[in-house]
């Protein structure tokens, strides 16, 4: 306690960097339900539909871009890797999601329009993703304070930038194209004001530690790969099967988990995940598992607050605010917030895991749930559309949840035995 309020003050570092990092997830929490919604409101639900689609696209080629490093890097307490190594594999990274992404569109030979928002989405979040390697530096260095600064001045400034242009234009591709050019600029300037944080960076490929650093951080990739393609699967099965508008309606009834899912990771894997790694590195394994203890608990508590608040007002709130009639997904917008306990748990599971270096064992678990349960959620969602799509979400988020936790408590195990071990 006296560390605290020493002074008389709150612990100002530890509580900027906490502050900001979870300014920054509401920001782009917000950025994602403003974007959709302007998109519903002015472009309609066949528009909402094919952005959708390209933002499930966007996020599973960011999870090739980022390649689970920013989690690496994050716990790389003793600076294993030099940032210049980071940055090397992040600008590989982002070549290979491009060409990724491209022969994507290709072999499905989308008409010119959806193609070009596919890119235009992707771009945007790629330029995040990017952008991302110099907050893993930051954070490393406790300034995660400035990595927040950066997230919220960049997409509140391409949300206001992509609201104003679409309102004049009526142009969704257009709209799109202003709002990359706009976060590439704020990023620009951030790094550019702050380079002398970033120890001189050349961007420079050392061979051997990219190599190196690839095989440490490619299990996190694989698993990431897998994983999100579990969750985002449903939108990419709607569209496949069913129609545009389907898509839409369903991204805008999990709208309100998406948005604490991205708080969730955003808090568990910003300023807490560099202390839990230290704390792990120091031996207090003890004291890791009661702050992970607490972190449960913290979930537990946001979820149920939003379990109550999406029954009260969810669906009227929804309805009105896209100007659509979603009385009829009542069951489904609450067992969807029934899931959103899992949803939170789960960033403070991989983060655990991350710090215990399971990277390995998690991709094997991925791998094995995906082959299991897609086939299945594809079933789901070809038979009965959105309510299939619904039932399979919960499917992912159980399996994984769980999975997740079961390693987690087998990985604790394992260190408090060697502890105990090692005190004879």
């Amino acid at each position: 306690m006296a560390r605290m309020f020493a002074r008389g003050t709150i612990n100002q570092p530890d509580f900027q960097n906490n502050l900001w990092t979870l300014m920054a997830s509401g920001v782009v929490s917000a950025f994602n339900f403003v974007i959709k919604l302007i998109v519903v409101r002015l472009f309609g639900l066949a528009d909402a539909g094919i952005f959708s689609f390209a933002v499930a696209v966007a996020a599973l080629s960011c999870v090739l871009v980022l390649f689970g490093v920013r989690a690496f890097q994050s716990t790389d307490i003793r600076q294993e890797y030099s940032l210049n190594s980071y940055i090397g594999l992040r600008v590989c990274t982002t070549m290979l999601s491009v060409v990724a992404v491209t022969v994507f569109i290709i072999a499905n030979r989308f008409e010119a329009s959806r193609a070009i928002v596919i890119f235009l989405v992707c771009i945007f979040y790629w330029s995040d993703a990017f952008a991302d390697v110099f907050m893993g530096d930051l954070q490393q260095k406790g300034n995660m304070r400035i990595a927040g600064r950066m997230r919220v001045s960049a997409f509140l400034s391409g949300a206001v930038v992509f609201g104003i242009i679409s309102f004049m234009s009526r142009s969704l591709i257009f709209s799109l194209i202003s709002a990359v050019v706009t976060i590439n600029i704020i990023y620009t300037m951030w790094i550019w004001v702050y380079r002398s944080q970033f120890k001189k960076v050349h961007v420079k490929l050392n061979i051997t530690a990219i190599k190196k650093l690839t095989t440490s951080t490619l299990p996190f990739m694989i698993a990431g790969i897998f994983g999100t393609f579990l969750i985002m699967g449903q939108t990419f099965f709607l569209s496949f099967l069913h129609t545009d508008e389907s898509v839409a309606v369903f991204t805008i009834l999990m709208m309100p988990l998406s948005v604490l899912t991205i708080l969730a990771n955003s808090f568990f894997l910003g300023a807490e995940m560099t202390k839990t790694a230290k704390i792990y590195e120091s031996g207090q394994i003890e004291h890791m598992a009661k702050r992970i203890n607490k972190q449960f608990l913290l979930a537990v508590i946001v979820s149920v607050f939003t379990l109550l608040c999406a029954y009260l007002f969810g669906i009227p709130f929804l309805s009105w605010l896209y100007n659509i009639d979603l009385s009829l997904y009542m069951r489904d917008f609450m067992l969807l917030a029934t899931g959103s306990i899992l949803l939170m748990l789960f960033p403070i599971l991989g983060a655990a895991l991350t710090v215990f270096r399971k990277q390995r064992a998690w991709m094997i678990i991925s791998i094995v749930i995906a082959v299991i349960v897609a086939p299945i959620n594809w079933f789901l969602v070809e038979r009965h559309e959105i309510v299939g799509a619904v039932f399979a979400t919960l499917n992912i988020h159980m399996f994984l949840a769980t999975a997740a936790y079961i390693l987690y408590r087998i990985s604790l195990r394992k260190c408090m035995l060697k502890l105990d071990r090692a005190k004879v």
